[in-house]
């Protein structure tokens, strides 16, 4: 869908996303208004004075919401996008991205690019998925509700970002950098409801492919080959390239996993499981608490410091999903070997899009409708169909692609994909 649009109006969207992030961050630090919104009588605030947080009420205050604004709505809104759109809308409108591609606007980008079978290349899976740890636990620790940390964090990200574009080529950023890769390919992979079709492309531009306008005012590929195979080129193709890697795994069962401790924590922190709903935004100086019990649990404080609990809570649930999934994966494994009824890429399909239906549910349930509670009662059930619909459709339609069905739709666009990166 959004692969068809001109890459001129894109350019358009992305200098326009990127600058409404850029006044995001001022208000990060300089915001006179949006507190008068966060008070007890007005659409955000709290519907009571004060919030428990372990074992004690503490009074509610007003709070300015450029953290909210980005943690509590941006994230979720851009993760329910690759559902919904697939990975082509957001790869292409991306801010960060934008940033990471000035250097080449300007002609001075980097020409590394990383070889095929290189460490790197075998081992992104992981790097990311550690750069995703790392980014949830910096979150938790320091940047959630703390928008003056916050401002400092996005700032000292924009320019890492704008740094990896100026040492290498094509989009380094986004294939083994960013943070939001792993999700991205869990959700965006093999495709989202309304993800444009790579076999009727126009012929050698797909999908979210790196683009640019030639003097006649044509589009035409800028692909680079810094990644083979690649979700912007053909994400349905990637899947199935990568389906049996042991990555997979880690990173599907494991981002689950992290999705149970994340959202878990606040309930492990604050000993009750409305923090979410009430007090989490008040919490506007995390560096003062990093010290304090970091678990309060059945009424009692536990010593251990929350620069501890946080890494250890994400360690435990990413582990203890991802053993669970692999022990899953024994069982059919068991009850395959003596019926043959699907191939293993048909049935790892299917176990892997009822884990990406499980997280994206676990993260609506856990952490996205608690924080609604400003809506109407309505609006909110609202919000819970189109969140089952949604990935109940998305469901079906991954449950029934198969490899077989894949290769029939795109001989020819590989062939064209694999023209282009012989030409670079």
């Amino acid at each position: 869908m959004f692969g068809k649009i001109s890459e001129k109006y894109m350019r358009l969207t992305r200098m326009l996303l990127a600058i409404a992030w850029l006044v995001l961050i001022i208000s990060m630090f300089y915001d006179p208004i949006s507190f008068k919104f966060t008070s007890t009588d007005q659409f955000f605030g709290p519907h009571a004075s004060c919030f428990q947080f372990q074992g004690q009420c503490l009074p509610t205050s007003p709070y300015r919401m450029g953290a909210r604004i980005f943690w509590g709505m941006i994230v979720p809104l851009v993760i329910f996008l690759l559902l919904v759109f697939g990975h082509e809308n957001w790869r292409r409108i991306c801010p960060l991205s934008f940033f990471s591609q000035l250097p080449k606007a300007f002609g001075i980008q980097g020409k590394r690019i990383v070889k095929k079978n290189s460490w790197l290349d075998r081992n992104v899976p992981y790097l990311q998925f550690c750069f995703l740890f790392l980014g949830l636990c910096i979150r938790l620790l320091f940047v959630n509700s703390d928008r003056l940390l916050l401002g400092w964090f996005l700032i000292l990200t924009i320019f890492l970002a704008i740094g990896v574009g100026f040492l290498f080529n094509g989009k380094f950023w986004c294939h083994y950098i960013c943070p939001m890769g792993p999700v991205q390919e869990v959700f965006g992979e093999p495709g989202g409801l309304f993800t444009s079709q790579t076999h009727v492309a126009p012929k050698g531009i797909t999908q979210s492919m790196c683009r640019k306008i030639d003097a006649q005012g044509r589009e035409k590929s800028a692909c680079v080959g810094c990644k083979s195979p690649c979700i912007d080129i053909d994400a349905e193709a990637a899947y199935w390239a990568n389906i049996r890697k042991p990555h997979r795994k880690f990173l599907i069962y494991g981002y689950v996993g992290l999705i149970v401790g994340f959202y878990g924590y606040f309930g492990l922190y604050s000993g009750n499981w409305n923090f979410l709903s009430a007090g989490v935004w008040n919490e506007t100086n995390q560096l003062a608490t990093l010290m304090n019990p970091g678990f309060f649990i059945a009424g009692k404080a536990i010593g251990i410091p929350k620069l501890l609990a946080v890494p250890l809570t994400l360690s435990i649930s990413t582990v203890a999903v991802l053993s669970f999934g692999l022990w899953i994966e024994k069982l059919v494994k068991r009850f395959q070997k003596h019926r043959e009824i699907l191939s293993p890429e048909y049935w790892q399909s299917r176990a892997f899009a009822i884990a990406k239906f499980v997280a994206f549910n676990l993260l609506f349930f856990m952490g996205i409708y608690p924080t609604l509670d400003y809506f109407s009662p309505l609006i909110r059930l609202f919000t819970i169909l189109m969140a089952i619909l949604a990935s109940s459709a998305w469901l079906i339609k991954i449950w029934k692609l198969s490899p077989s069905q894949s290769r029939r739709k795109v001989p020819s666009l590989r062939a064209t994909n694999a023209s282009l990166l012989s030409e670079v």
